[in-house]
Order: structure tokens, then sequence, then C-alpha cells
């Protein structure tokens, strides 16, 4: 970039600052290409040396070094510098730099180097100018001839010549000083050789011929036509080599000699006024292009300032993202503790309620124990009043005899006990009455330290909930800085492109200012050349005026000398005739020598062609034949393939032939479209273009829409499911006509017989058949929008291509069918050209618009982008807009083409023919009448050009796309699908083998099942007949339990009834002491007397009271067992109620778990049954004599025997799950011993 900047040009920095290059070129101080500026006010850094080093001078702080890149624009080129002479005449040469010599100071210097190969012939020119400038007026013919004969230079005289070329003096006659223009002398220099040449024979003049021919070769390569038509952009090196202004010097001596005629000249003229033309468009579209420039690079200067405010905005919306994040890492840790205290006061608080309920529960059970115990010390007391009214009444009525018998003693023995268990009762539910009252103030404590907990949880819950609320706002904040953290990067990533684009509109200005510097140094040569022209013209003045004089002097002359002219006239004519002769003879021989040349040359030029065409068809037919190797054997190599395929892919043959088929339509179609195209660029509107032309356009278009439809197809089946896929197969004979027709139309091609107009009409029946298979196959979707874009964009592109190439084709037509027209009609014509031809520069900047459209969406669609569907309609449009304008032009060109060839026309078509056939093409064509030619035209194609720049931005937009899926091709998924269907078939043959042993495993265990099964059978049978006895027993339960409600009832009615026989017995009592007093009184006062008799004590009272103790001991007995019954009862409801604290946390699976709950239960009852026997007791019946007698209640029969059956009854649900063979045994452990 640094090269095309030069010293002294006036730029523009980024910043705005205006400064003047003084340096280009490499640094000692750093590596890279620096310019080196000098700024007019004192907003530099240095003063043109950096670490002691100079490279350019100027005043302190106005210097400074900067990157070509920092560089916005050139503002204005240097001067030209005028060559100024030193006093002796030297051109002064550049003043030497420091650094390496930039494109500025190598200018003079090329004028020496290598490419100034013309420069010794200019030399010699000027030595032969130099030698013919000394007085010769009276020399004879031989010093003439001698001097003719020097005129050629030798080589080693124009390398002299070119050698000392930069102080070449040229020589006057009259001795004048070297300061005078070299022109003139060289002017007068001629003068006298002329006339010693006329005083000589006839040959000078072709001396001066030579002369002219001579210096021909240096006036062609002064001229910059040849140099700058090649590259002006990529060497201007050359170009400037060779367009270096030459010395004033140089170029009058060049001139002197070379008079150029007027047709060379005019052709030169012409030449660069069509450059000049050509140069003026290019500056209007540089012009428009710095328009652009300039747009983007205030989008570019505001993006940067939204951009740095947003960063400003950025850094403390950051840092405060930064303090949120780590109180949010501080809120979590909080969190995570306060969910662990939680958790914890959670245990402790369900251990709390844990310990609360079972303390209430073992409360009520104390309760109920203090309230059975007091119930039982209530009934003791009872009993024990009853027993020592019974004592004192049996004291009164018995005798003493009685009173030291056996029962008595016993009976005072129990009295004793009762007491002393009364005693103890009572320490005792005084001892549990203290535990209880300690048990329940611990409770109340705990319930007190419970509330506590409780408030700290409730405080610790609303803790909780506010940390929660801080962490959501925390997080909605962190949302908002990310969302700002995704515009920053999206605003970044724009400017990252404007910042390329501007990089690339900058790479664009710099060949605009390398084209303009070319365009300036083509002026500065045009106007030196005009001037050299100028000098030219005055000079062939000059010598005709100097002719004529010398005629007149010859006239003179000739009268004197006519004597001696008439002499010689005879010898001069045969001379003469002999030099015709001679001359004739060497101009057929030159001019044979030169047609034989020419012909061995365009033989040589055919032989080698020859020789070219056949290398490479031997090259060709070597490649299709070992094409045609490859092809068999991949056709072999798919036969033997096919037959090791799965039958799958014989169902989805069709589906892969038809695309496959797709595939070769689209290349068939782009194949056809690059023939056709290449036919109507080579005719290019010549003579042999006819109305074909258009035909062909319309082909193209038609082959543009098939191949991309096709496309769409590949690209639909590649990503479809294979459902999707399978539906394809009959798209394959569907699509056969259509490349039938192409393969006719190829054949058609290949031997140049191919009708454009039967394309056409061949081409619209395709169109159909593809777009019926589009409306059925084509899926909907993002990825397939993407694709209809495509083809939409790709279509606008030919649409636009095929305008142009119609419009050049009617346009040539019309200057080749009016070329003779009147000069009134001329400049109209030329009008009419230019028009057109303004009319396809802007089909063609649209069809370039188009381009860069068409290569961002393949961009996008290539990284799975595809623009939202809402966008189709811009799309449509354009491509309806194009359509139209294709369409116009097309029969803009038929009519045209039908006027200027009808049949029958007498006279030539005009320009009044031709205006209105357009205005009546635009009239159908647009249904809008027009006052000028292409106005509606202009208007439709402005407008789309506009519309065509919004799509382009809105393909360029990330903004406006959205991301898709690309699923993989259907045979990738069907490939897979084999591979892990033969990974499962390994998988299988494992599965079967394991599952044949398993089944042979289950066989053996079905048949011990099945004998498992027949003895459970019997079991069950037998289980029946038991289940049929337990119903029994149940029945005998229910009525037990209702005669235990009757029992219950009928103990409250004995209750009432031992009420009222203790009251009863109470009076008995009083009565027996009553008469234990009496018979006190009596044994007192019969001490004497014999024996009492037995008779006096009443019978009757002693049976009652028997009968009347023995149902007091039935019913103390019935009231212990129900005690226990009812104990057992609350026993197995507490249990039930904490049953689920001995549950586990993670329930085992049920059919595990029942299996272990069996196995444990039937060894739990399995060792209750086997130790029955052991622990059963010997039950030993007392007789019936002693049955009056006292004994301890554990002792008795009845108490025994009801153990038993309590036994019994707890190996009830044994006998519910295992049989009645459990309770068989366990009746079979109870012996009864008589």
């Amino acid at each position: 970039m640094a090269t095309n900047y030069k010293i002294g040009q006036s730029i523009e920095l980024n910043d705005g600052r205006v400064a003047t290059i003084r340096f280009v070129g490499e640094t000692s101080f750093q590596t890279g290409e620096w310019v080196g500026v000098e700024f007019e006010d004192s907003s530099g850094k240095n003063d043109g040396s950096v670490q002691g080093e100079r490279y350019f001078d100027c005043e302190p702080g106005h210097g400074m070094f900067l990157r070509p890149s920092s560089i916005v624009r050139i503002v204005q080129q240097p001067a030209p510098r005028s060559p100024t002479k030193l006093a002796n005449g030297k051109p002064m040469g550049p003043p030497p730099a420091k650094s390496r010599p930039s494109s500025v100071s190598s200018r003079p210097s090329s004028v020496v180097g290598p490419s100034s190969r013309p420069r010794p012939s200019l030399s010699a020119a000027a030595s032969k100018r130099s030698s013919l400038a000394g007085p010769s007026s009276s020399r004879d013919s031989s010093t003439g001839a001698s001097k003719r004969v020097s005129m050629a230079p030798t080589p080693t005289a124009a390398a002299t010549a070119a050698r000392r070329q930069s102080s070449i003096r040229p020589t006057s006659i009259s001795g004048a000083p070297a300061s005078k223009p070299p022109p003139t002398a060289a002017r007068k220099s001629l003068g006298p050789s002329g006339l010693a040449g006329l005083r000589q024979t006839g040959t000078t003049s072709g001396s001066r011929l030579s002369i002219v021919g001579s210096v021909a070769t240096p006036s062609r390569i002064l001229s910059p036509a040849s140099a700058t038509r090649g590259s002006p952009i990529k060497s201007p090196s050359p170009t400037r080599g060779l367009t270096a202004p030459l010395t004033p010097t140089a170029r009058t001596a060049a001139l002197s000699t070379t008079p150029r005629t007027p047709a060379t000249s005019s052709k030169e003229v012409e030449d660069l006024q069509t450059k000049l033309r050509v140069m003026e468009k290019k500056r209007l579209e540089d012009r428009e292009r710095l328009k652009t420039l300039e747009k983007l690079q205030e989008e570019r200067d505001r993006f940067e300032m939204i951009i740095q405010k947003l960063q400003s905005k950025y850094q403390p919306q950051q840092q405060e993202v930064v303090e949120l994040k780590k109180q949010l890492k501080e809120s979590e840790s909080k969190f995570q503790q306060i969910e662990g205290i939680q958790a914890e006061h959670d245990s402790i608080m369900e251990m709390a309620t844990l310990d609360r309920e079972m303390a209430e529960e073992k409360a009520e059970v104390y309760r109920t124990e203090l309230d059975a115990v007091k119930s039982r010390l209530e009934e003791v007391e009872l009993e024990n009043e009853i027993l020592r009214d019974e004592n004192l009444e049996l004291g009164k009525d018995m005798s003493p005899e009685e009173r030291t018998s056996q029962g008595w003693l016993q009976m005072e023995r129990e009295n004793e006990r009762l007491r002393e268990a009364l005693l103890r009762l009572r320490d005792m539910s005084q001892e549990q009455e203290s535990q209880l009252r300690d048990e329940i103030l611990s409770l109340e404590e705990d319930v007190k330290d419970f509330s506590v907990v409780k408030t700290q949880y409730d405080d610790t819950k609303a803790k909780l909930l506010e940390c929660e609320a801080d962490i959501e706002d925390l997080r909605q904040q962190l949302e908002a800085a990310m969302g700002a953290d995704d515009l920053i990067e999206q605003l970044t990533e724009r400017n990252l492109a404007l910042g390329e684009q501007l990089e690339e509109l900058r790479a664009t200005i710099e060949d605009l200012e390398s084209l303009k510097e070319l365009n300036d140094e083509l002026e500065v040569n045009h106007v030196e050349h005009e001037k050299q022209l100028q000098d030219a013209i005055d000079y062939k003045d000059n010598l005709i005026a100097e002719a004529a004089r010398r005629a007149a002097q010859q006239d003179e002359t000739l009268s004197d000398q006519e004597y001696t002219l008439s002499r010689f006239r005879e010898l001069v004519t045969n001379l003469q005739a002999d030099l015709e002769d001679m001359r004739a003879s060497k101009e057929i021989t030159e001019t044979e020598a030169q047609a034989l040349d020419s012909r061995s040359r365009a033989m040589m030029d055919l032989n080698r062609q020859l020789q070219a065409s056949a290398t490479n068809t031997r090259v060709k037919t070597i490649e299709m034949e070992l094409r045609k190797m490859e092809a068999q054997e991949a056709a072999e190599h798919l036969a033997i393939v096919q037959l090791f395929l799965p039958d799958t892919f014989h169902a989805e043959r069709d589906s892969v032939l038809a695309l496959l088929r797709f595939k070769r339509v689209a290349f068939k179609a782009r194949m056809l479209h690059n023939f056709v195209r290449d036919r109507v660029v080579a005719q290019d509107g010549g003579a042999a273009a006819g109305e074909h032309v258009f035909y062909a356009c319309h082909a193209m278009d038609q082959l543009v829409w098939i191949s991309t439809m096709c496309d769409r197809f590949v690209n639909s089946i590649s990503g479809c499911s294979l459902e999707q896929f399978a539906r394809f197969e009959g798209a394959l004979y569907e699509v056969e006509p259509v490349e039938r027709t192409l393969n006719g139309y190829i054949e058609l091609l290949k031997k140049d017989e191919l009708q454009e107009d039967q394309v056409a009409e061949g081409l619209e029946r395709s169109i159909a058949v593809m777009s019926h298979l589009s409306e059925i196959h084509l899926r909907e979707g993002l990825e397939s929008y993407a694709d209809e874009v495509l083809m939409k964009t790709q279509l606008m592109q030919s649409h636009l291509e095929s305008t142009a190439a119609a419009l050049q084709n009617a346009k040539v037509a019309i200057l080749l069918a009016i070329p003779h027209a009147a000069d009134d009609d001329t400049d109209e014509v030329n009008l009419l050209a230019d028009r057109t031809e303004e009319m396809i520069a802007f089909s063609r900047s649209a069809r370039v618009i188009v381009s860069k459209t068409l290569r961002s969406l393949q961009e996008m669609k290539a990284r799975s982008l595809s623009l939202q569907p809402n966008t189709v309609e811009s799309f449509d449009d354009g491509r309806n807009s194009t359509e139209d304008l294709a369409a116009y032009a097309r029969k803009l060109g038929q009519s045209l083409f039908n006027l200027l060839h009808e049949e029958g026309r007498t006279e030539p078509a005009g320009l009044g023919d031709v205006l209105p056939t357009m205005r009546r093409v635009a009239d159908t064509s647009f249904s809008t009448s027009e006052s000028e030619v292409f106005s509606t035209f202009t208007f439709k194609l402005r407008a789309l050009t506009e519309r065509l720049a919004d799509l382009n931005s809105m393909a360029s937009d990330l903004d406006m796309t959205t991301e898709f899926e690309r699923t993989p091709a259907p045979w990738v998924l069907r490939s897979k699908e084999l591979q892990d269907s033969k990974l499962i078939s390994v998988d299988a043959q494992e599965e079967i083998r394991r599952l044949k042993d398993e089944v042979h495993e289950r066989a053996t265990q079905l048949k011990l099942r099945d004998q498992n099964l027949e003895e459970a059978g019997l079991k069950i049978e037998h289980l029946e007949s038991r289940m049929r006895d337990a119903g029994m027993k149940v029945n005998r339960i229910v009525e037990l339990e209702k005669a235990v409600e009757d029992g219950k009832t009928r103990l409250k009615d004995m209750v009432d009834e031992v009420d009222k026989q203790m009251r009863e017995m109470e009076e008995v009592q009083a009565d027996r002491d009553k008469w234990k007093t009496a018979a006190a009184e009596v044994k007192v006062s019969d001490a004497t007397q014999g024996s009492v008799r037995a008779g006096d004590l009443p019978v009757g009272s002693l049976r009652e009271m028997d009968s009347l103790k023995s149902q007091v001991k039935h019913l103390e007995v019935a009231i212990k067992y129900l005690k226990d019954v009812a104990r057992r009862k609350q026993r197995e409801e507490e249990a039930a109620n904490t049953a689920w604290l001995s549950t586990p946390l993670v329930p085992p699976r049920e059919q595990k778990q029942k299996v272990a709950e069996i196995k444990r239960e039937g060894f739990e009852w399995l060792d209750r049954l086997t130790s029955l026997p052991s622990t059963a007791k010997m039950i030993k019946l007392e007789p019936q004599e002693k049955k009056l007698k006292w004994q301890p209640k554990k002792m008795t029969p009845q108490y025994q025997l009801s153990e038993q059956e309590l036994l019994a009854l707890d190996a009830w649900p044994m006998k519910a799950k295992f049989g009645g063979e459990a309770m068989g045994l366990g009746f079979r452990g109870v012996e009864i011993v008589s």
C-alpha cells in the first residue's frame, strides 16, 4: 500500500488532520513500511528524526511517522516539478535521499533505465542532425553522397549517443550560445543540408525519407497508448517508465526529424478521445464510490461512537456483574449453609415431634396403667375389706377349733399377703406417679425448647425466602448483563465487518487513486503530445515556406543553368528510368518476400495449431479411454457390490436413481447454458447475429431455472428422512422426459444444428413437469427456504445477464442497419446508442449487486443460516421485475430485428422507424406510454437496483437470519441402521443362546414347580378343610366376643350384685362380730363344759358364704383375663401406630420384600412351633376335696389353661398363613394330666 503514496502528497488521517508526505519507506526503529508526514501546526511528535537518525527535515513538533493504514484518503497530488537547468544547460537531477528511493524519486531515473529502448535511435537522430548542421554549400556530389551514407547510424554510434543522452547539446551554424532553444537550432541546421542535397542529384529525397523512417519508431514509442492499454493498474512502473517526460532538447530533436502524417495523428487523437471518455466514465463511477465511501465512513464513525459509549456503559456494568457474581456465590454458599441448618432443624423437629408423640403415647399408656392400677387398688381394697369383714364374721361365728383349722390360717396368711401387696402396690403407684410427673416436666421443657426451635425455624425460613428473592434479583441482573454482553459482541462483530468493508473500500480507493494518477499522467502526456504535434505542424509549415523559398532560388539558378541541365537531362532521365526500374523491382521483390514471409508464418502457425490440436486430441483420447476404463470398472464394481446389498437397497433403488438423475439433469442444463451463452457472446450482435440470439437469451433463463430446481431437489433428497426418501422413487420416471429433452438438445449441439427457438419451446414443458414435482416432493422448512432464495437470486442474475445481452445485440443491430445516416440523424443515432449503452451498464451493475447477494446467501447456507421466511415477498418482487425486464429486452430485440430485416422493404429502415417500434414495444410490455426512449425501462431498472441493494443489505445482515439444523443424508441413516442391525444381530444371537439356557433352566424349574404345585394342591385341600374349621372357629370367636360383651354386662350386674352383697356382707359381718363376741363369752363361760355343739352354727349361712367366695374368685379371674386381652389389644394398636418408624426409607422391591417377609415369618413361627412342646406346661387337676382349700391363682388349672389358650391365640396368624397344622401343634403341646 505504501508504494501508492508519494512524497509531496496532501493526505487526510483517521482523526481528520491533514498532513503532507515527506518520507515513504522502511525505517531502522521498526520493521515494515512507514510514512513520514509533516503537519502545518505543532500537533506532531518529532522533527523528522527518530533515535538520532534523520529521515526528513521539518520544524520540531511538526513531524510524525505512521502506518499506511492510518491514511484515509489523498487530498491533493504533488505539483509536477518542471525540469530546471543549470548554467551549463544540464537538467538538475532529483536530490539524493537517505532512505530507500520511492516511486517519485525513481521516475526521472527511468529515462536512462532499461525501459528506454528507443533512446539510441533518438540519440542517433540527434547526432545525425548535429552532423548535418555544418555549412555544406560548396560541397560537390561526392561529398553529398558520403554525407548521405554517414546518416545511417551504426550500433556503436547509437550506443555512444545513448550513453551521452543526458548531455546532448545541439550545435548551431552561427555558433550561438547553447542556452538558445534547441528546436530552432535544429530547424536552422537542416536548411543548408537540404540545399546541398538539392544541388546534388535527386537521390537526396531518398535520404530524407530514410531519416523519417529511422525516427518513426521513437515517435511510436513515445505514444502512451500501447503502454496504458496493457495493464494500467497492476503494472504502473513500466507505464511510468515509458511515459516519463523527456527533456525538451531530446523531445524537440525527436520531433524535428519525425513529421507524422495527419492520418496517424487523427487516429491517435481518436484513441485518446475514446480513452478520455472511458476515463471520464470511470471518474463518474469513482465519484459515486467516493460518496458511498464517505457515507460508510460516517456510519463507521457513528458506530465507533456507539461502541465507545457502549464500552463506557459496559465497564461499570461489568464491574457490577462481577460484584453481583461474588454476591451470588456468597448468597449461594449462605443458602447452602441455611439449607443444611434447615435440614438439621427439620431433623431435630422431626425427632422432637417423634419424642413428643412417644412421650404423649407413653403418658397415655402410663395414665391408662395408672387408672388400671387405681382400679386394681380399689378392687384389692374392696376385696381386703370384704375379706376383713369375712374374717371378722368368721371370727365371730367360728369356734376356736375352726379358727385353728388349716383353712382359717390360710385365709389369714392370704390376708397378710394381700395387705403386703396393697402396700407394695401403693409404693409402686407412688413411684410411677413421680416418674410420670418427671416425664411430664421433661416433656413440657421439650415443648418449650420446641417453641424456641420453631421460632428459630420461622426466622430461618423468612431469611431463606429473602435470600431466594435476592438470588432471583441477582440472577435477573446477571441475565441483563449477559444480554448486554451479547449486544456488545454483536456490535463488535458488526464493527469488525464494517472494518473489513472499510479495508476493501480503502483498497478500492487506492486502486482508483492509482487509476487517477494514471489518468493524470495520460492527460499530461496527451497535452505534451498535442504540443509536440503542434510543434511538428509549425515545423512542417516552416519547411514548406523554406521549400518555397528554395524553389524560387532554384528557379533563378535553373534559368541560369538551363544549358548545363540540358546537357545532363538525358542522362538524368536515363538514370531516373533505371532508378525507377530498380525501385519497382525492389518493391516487387519486397512485396513478394513479405507475402512469402507472411504465408510461411501463417503456415507455421497453422502447423503449430495442428500439432497442438493433435496433441490435445491425443491427450483427450487417452483421458477418454482411461475414463471409459474407470467407468467400466465402476460399473462392474457396482454390479458386484449390489449382489451383497440387502433387500432394503432394492426397495430404495429408485430413490437413489432419482437423485442421480436430478444431478445429471442439473449438469446437462448447466452445460447447455454455458454453450448457448458462449454462442451468444461469440456472435455479440455481429452481422451474423439473428433473431435466434434473443431466443437463446430466453433459453438461458430456462436452463438456469431447471438447473437450480434440480439443485433444490438434490439438497432436499440429501437432507430428508427415510420415509421421505422412499417417496422420491416415483420422481425417477417423472424426470425422465426432461432428461430425454436435454439429451436431444445436446445431440443437436454436437451436430451444430441447435435451434434456440425450439429449445425455448421444449423447455417450457420441462419447466411445467419440474414445477409439478416441486409442489409434490419439496418439503417446507428453513433449509428448503434457503435453497428457494438461492434459486430466485440465480434467476435474477440470469435475467439481468440476458437483458444486457439482448440490449447489446439490439444496439449493434441498429448501428449496423443504419450505417449511413444523415448529418441530422447522426447525433440522434449516437444518442440512442449511448442511451442503450447506459442501460446495458445499469443492467450489469445490477447484476453485480445480485452476484454479491448470491455470494452472501451461499456463505450463509454454508454456515447453516437462512433468511427469515417473511423475506420471500422481496425476492419474489425482484425476480418478477428482472423477468419483466428480460422479456422486454427480448421482445425489443425481436421487434427491431424483424423491422430491420423485413422482406420486401425497398429502402433501408431509418431512425424514424426504429423509435416508434421501441415505444410500441414499451407500451405493450409495461402498459405505459413513454415520451423518451427507455424512460420506463430506466425507471424500472433504477427501482430494481434499489430493491436489489436492499436485498443485498438484508442478505449480509445476520440479525435477519435463522440457524437451521442439517440432517444427515438418508443413505447415511440407512447405513447406520444396517450397522446397528449387525451389532443387534450379534447381540441377539448371544441373547438367544442365553435365553435358551434360561428356558432350559426354567423348564427344569417348571417341572419342580409342577411337582411342588401338586404337593401344594394337596396342602391347599388340607388347608381348605382347615379353613372351614377356622371359619367355624371365627364364628365361634364372634360368638365368644358376644359372650364377652354379655359377660361385661353381666359383670356390671354382678358388680352391682356384689355391691349389694357387700352391703349384705357388712350386715352379716356385723352379725358375725356380734356372734363372735357372744361366742367368746360363751366360750369363756362354758370353758369347763364340753365341746360346743356343732349343730348350734347356722349351716345355711356357711354355704352361702362359700358360694359367694367362689363367685368372687371366678369374677377376679374373668376380670384379669379381660384386662390381659385389653392390654394386648392396646399393645397391638400402639405397634400399628408406630409401625411407620420401622419402615425403611427406600422401599424394597415388592417381590423380594414379600419373599423375605414370608421367610422371616416362616422361620419365626417355625421356631415358636418347635419351642411349643418344650415350653408347654403340665396342668395338674386337683381332687374335688381340695377345691375349698386356698392356693395361689397361678397354680390353679384354670389359670394355666387360659395361658395355653393365649399362646394358641397368638399362633392364630401363623395358622392363617401356614395352615391349621400350627394350631394343631399348639394344642397338641398342651397335655392335660389327671
